[in-house]
């Protein structure tokens, strides 16, 4: 267990908040009179006072803005709050070696000039749902309060099964693990995000609950359509917390979706702010984000990739589960998550930087390696079991994602259409006739309608993207002529004919690669030149 600590000089007039000179800045970046366009500039020649002043200027390097609301500065953690003085709001930040800074106003600002941090928006407190107490404040600041990690994980879990359902155990293991990324989330340079797919009456939205509790300054806003939620982020290094994604408009949908695709790295999000004439901005958007639905987030693969995706599945004893976020039970457990970061976040740190594991991929362990390095914190047996519990995961979901994928449904009804033809022998399809056999598989009676649109316009393009198979018109309605031999190839092409053939019982053999290396098809043309859409396309 590692902590910060240091001596607090008091100052007779801020003797409570006032801190030392040890994060003073020195001369090298005060602005004096050095930089200055005083009178002694003003009596030099024109030249030589301008290039007296640019160097001056450029002898002070340029800070990027930072979050006031949480991050990591000269090698001191810091967590952002604020004070009441006699009704007005001033920010403030307690750090790991239990020390206060305060923006006291009027100029005064040891935030910037003592700490020397560079941030550009307040502590916007209000927006957060919960926020570490002051009593807990107090208590590690001048106190000297401490906390045990495993102790404190053993709580989250036991309270996470007292009012959640799970198959398989581990998974609150995870959650409250996951509950604790969520204070340590800065530290890491990728980080997945985390999506509960859940059926009706599963309990969802009471685990969504469980992190509005716990988490780091959660947020309960999904309207990513402004730059207002880009600079809450910045300011308070908020976890954003979204119940029924499903019931969102689209274009906070669309925002939602880009913001986990490009933001599962420290990549900052540039948006135009209205109330600066569209003047484009970078925030620092990096933070962490939970959401569930009930339909799933149907072909994109590229932003499922950058989730832990928790399947819950409706239990009857769920409904009588309730988790009301104001239970007086979550307050000391919040408190002392705070103070576990200030404590605990150098061997969090350590821990990911040394953490080496074997029989992942790159892109497997860079997502969940945060995971694992806080587990590793909390105890090895509780690391090992989030390794083994992970390795099943990756398997599961490779084996669903491919089931789940509209193109392997489209290429195994086809299949089961022409596997006992001949091999040239034609059999005739429609768009809507195959969407309509495959979307029992994928939709529910609520979004039957709008589903089976997409869907029949992604068939029609994949379609029309297998140029073995020749088109027409019947009646108005598109036709494909398609035939057993073209569907083996196309099935051999993307390495899941043996797949489908297990699922339907087939034994027809596989394509030799000589073929799909010389032979030609009907239309002369090489598999390998198909050009195949873009598979997301037609996703919900």
């Amino acid at each position: 267990m590692s902590s910060d600590s240091s001596n607090v000089k008091k100052d007779k007039n801020y003797s409570t908040y006032s801190t030392n000179s040890t994060y003073s800045t020195n001369s090298t970046y005060s602005t004096n009179s050095t930089y200055s366009t005083n009178s002694t500039a003003s009596t030099l020649p024109p030249d030589a006072g301008k290039d007296h002043l640019i160097l001056g200027l450029l002898s002070k390097e340029r800070k990027p803005f930072q979050s006031i609301g949480r991050g990591v500065h000269n090698g001191v953690f810091y967590i952002g709050f604020t004070l009441d003085k006699e009704g007005k709001q001033l920010d403030a930040i307690v750090t790991s070696n239990r020390q206060i800074f305060v923006n006291w106003g009027d100029g005064y600002n040891q935030i910037k000039d003592d700490f020397g941090l560079n941030y550009r928006f307040s502590m916007f407190e209000d927006c957060l749902d919960y926020f570490w107490s002051n009593e807990s404040i107090k208590k590690w600041y001048s106190e000297g309060y401490s906390v045990n990690i495993r102790d404190l994980f053993n709580k989250i879990v036991e309270l996470n099964k007292k009012f959640m359902i799970y198959e398989d155990e581990r998974i609150h293991t995870f959650v409250a693990l996951d509950i604790m990324r969520s204070y340590f989330f800065n530290l890491f340079p990728a980080n997945s995000r985390t999506y509960f797919h859940a059926d009706p009456g599963s309990g969802k939205t009471n685990q969504l609950m469980i992190y509005r509790a716990l988490s780091f300054n959660p947020i309960t806003s999904g309207d990513f359509s402004s730059a207002s939620i880009y600079r809450i982020i910045e300011s308070t290094g908020g976890t954003i917390l979204i119940d029924d994604f499903d019931l969102l408009p689209e274009e906070q949908k669309s925002a939602i979706i880009q913001h986990i695709r490009v933001n599962y790295k420290r990549f900052k999000t540039i948006r135009a702010d209205g109330n600066k004439k569209n003047r484009p901005y970078a925030y620092r958007s990096y933070s962490h984000l939970i959401f569930n639905n009930v339909y799933g987030l149907g072909n994109d693969n590229v932003t499922t990739e950058r989730l832990i995706t928790i399947r819950l599945l409706r239990h009857p004893e769920a409904i009588d589960l309730t988790v009301d976020s104001e239970n007086p039970i979550f307050s000391p457990i919040r408190d002392n998550l705070y103070v576990m970061t200030l404590q605990y976040w150098r061997d969090v740190k350590h821990s990911y930087d040394t953490l080496r594991v074997d029989g992942l991929t790159s892109r497997e362990l860079e997502i969940f390696k945060p995971i694992l390095a806080i587990a590793k914190v909390v105890g090895d047996d509780v690391y090992q079991e989030m390794l083994d519990w992970y390795k099943e995961y990756l398997e599961r979901e490779k084996v669903r994602e491919l089931t789940d994928d509209w193109e392997y449904l489209l290429l195994s009804e086809l299949w089961n259409l022409v596997k006992d033809k001949g091999d040239n022998e034609i059999v005739t399809v429609y768009v809507k006739e195959l969407a309509e056999k495959i979307i029992d598989d994928i939709a529910t009676s609520d979004n039957y309608s709008k589903l089976l649109h997409k869907l029949s316009i992604f068939i029609g393009r994949k379609l029309k993207g297998y140029i073995y198979f020749k088109a027409g018109l019947t009646d108005g309605r598109t036709r494909y002529d398609v035939y057993k031999d073209g569907v083996k190839k196309i099935l051999a092409s993307k390495g899941i004919l043996e797949m489908i053939e297990e699922t339907t019982g087939s034994g027809v053999e596989l394509v030799e690669s000589s073929e799909l290396d010389g032979s030609k098809t009907q239309s002369d043309t090489d598999l390998f030149d198909i050009p195949f859409p873009n598979d997301a396309e037609g996703g919900d």
